[in-house]
């Protein structure tokens, strides 16, 4: 054999050496596992799903749609005295008058054949007696502390028989839930006041017993219940 065959034959076997070998080297670099080191989330993309319980509504929150009335019929009761009227002795609907200001709340009365019987008063929301009183110009008064798109707020319920108000103070009523029942007209229950329901909120967790203020500014701590129980 000639050095020059033997020459070509030696440059072929190398070129097919290397032809394989780069097709090895390809085929186990595509089995190799990605190592890439995945990205963080991006924090501006996680679901309230996945921030867990503080992205929920607390169980007692109420949305404004979500009130239950004190009485039947609540928006036929509204007749005389409803939120922020301008009350003197002189123009009051109800004679003769004790008090004078801006009501700041509202007052849901009975019907005929209520006068003389038990007229039951149930809880607008969700939340826990604060304070339970006879109060002068009330009688009888229940307030009850309630949260509102994670705003907290005050109910007052007065002229109560608190005879027959069993809930103490601390414990939590559930909206709906049945409270008491009315005084009777023209007693210590309703503190000599005609029978009916004064239906007080006041924003925020302080307990404001005030029927009436003299500016209308004041009424500003207050809001209307009709807004959230009269339109039923």
């Amino acid at each position: 054999m000639s050095a020059m065959t033997q020459g070509r034959k030696i440059s072929i076997a190398l070129s097919c050496a290397a032809i394989i070998g780069g097709i090895l080297f390809f085929v186990f670099s595509r089995s190799e596992p990605d190592r890439t080191i995945p990205a963080a989330p991006d924090q501006s993309e996680r679901s309230f799903a996945e921030e867990g319980v503080e992205a929920e509504m607390p169980a007692d929150d109420i949305s404004a749609r979500n009130f239950s009335p004190p009485l039947d019929n609540a928006a036929a009761r509204v007749i005389k005295k409803p939120f922020g009227i301008f009350i003197t002795k002189e123009n009051s609907p109800v004679q003769p008058e004790r008090f004078g200001g801006y009501h700041t709340g509202a007052d849901f009365e009975v019907f005929p054949q209520e006068e003389i019987a038990d007229v039951i008063v149930r809880a607008v929301c969700t939340g826990t007696v604060r304070l339970k009183k006879s109060v002068s110009g009330y009688g009888g008064v229940l307030v009850q502390e309630c949260v509102m798109e994670r705003e907290p707020f005050t109910v007052v319920y007065g002229h109560m028989d608190l005879s027959n108000v069993s809930v103490a103070v601390g414990a939590k009523i559930a909206r709906g839930e049945e409270i008491g029942i009315l005084g009777d007209a023209y007693s210590a229950e309703t503190d000599a006041e005609r029978k009916h329901l004064h239906l007080g909120f006041h924003t925020g967790s302080a307990i404001e017993l005030q029927g009436y203020v003299q500016a209308r500014a004041e009424l500003a701590a207050w809001m209307d219940p009709c807004d959230f129980i009269c339109d039923e």
